[in-house]
């Protein structure tokens, strides 16, 4: 079951200690329209390429900011209060929703392995997972910097570290609104 995050409610969240980390468990959520500005980070400063991608960093995911209307963010606002509430770890939370120049900004993980991959699809074609499909498509649509998509939201755990705490949130699917093709003016020709 999936809800629209606007109208969300998160009556029914539960979140469970399990190891380090408090799991979270709510329906999907789903975001209609969002803009990638930035593109999804593959090699910064605090996030080396991974070794899926060529390079030295272990992990399995890569991050993406989204950008969301100011309904999306005050139904994050919810499942932050919600997670606060029933989280029985210590620290100050951290939101998951930034704003900045009346801008919303929501930082979400692209799983590429495991059983939670996230799946991927450019406007009405084939969904499928994997760096193998994702690597030639970012290559192709420039990272998705400043594309429209469209992202069903799994809320994932609940960390603690250094005093502060927060929730990971990962996509479980992603809808890329195709672009006309840039066409190019030789102006020497």
């Amino acid at each position: 079951m999936a809800q629209a995050i606007e109208i969300a409610n998160f009556e029914e969240l539960s979140v469970k200690l399990r190891g380090k980390f408090e799991n979270v468990e709510t329906p999907i959520l789903i975001v209609h329209a969002c803009t990638a500005p930035f593109g999804v980070e593959l090699d910064t400063l605090y996030s080396p390429l991974p070794i899926f991608a060529g390079g030295s960093d272990p992990r399995k995911h890569l991050t993406v900011q989204l950008e969301i209307s100011e309904e999306m963010a005050e139904g994050f606002h919810r499942l932050d209060q919600r997670c606060n509430e029933r989280s029985t770890m210590t620290g100050a939370w951290s939101p998951l929703v930034s704003a900045k120049d009346g801008r919303h900004i929501i930082k979400l993980r692209i799983n590429l392995e495991g059983d939670r991959a996230t799946c991927f699809r450019v406007g009405e074609g084939e969904l499928l997972t994997g760096w193998e499909h994702l690597g030639p498509l970012l290559l192709q649509h420039g990272n998705l910097r400043g594309y429209s998509l469209k992202v069903a939201i799994r809320p994932q755990y609940v960390w603690s570290v250094s005093g502060k705490r927060g929730l990971t949130s990962g996509i479980d699917q992603i809808v890329i609104e195709a672009k006309a093709a840039t066409v190019r003016l030789d102006h020497f020709a």
